[in-house]
């Protein structure tokens, strides 16, 4: 199983930018 909260932990820690995209596709 994929832990998406965790992933989205590092996304927002280490990956703003990215985190801004999946933003937008959202």
């Amino acid at each position: 199983d994929v832990d998406y909260q965790t992933i989205w932990d590092i996304v927002q820690k280490d990956l703003p930018e990215l985190k801004e995209i999946l933003t937008k596709y959202k």
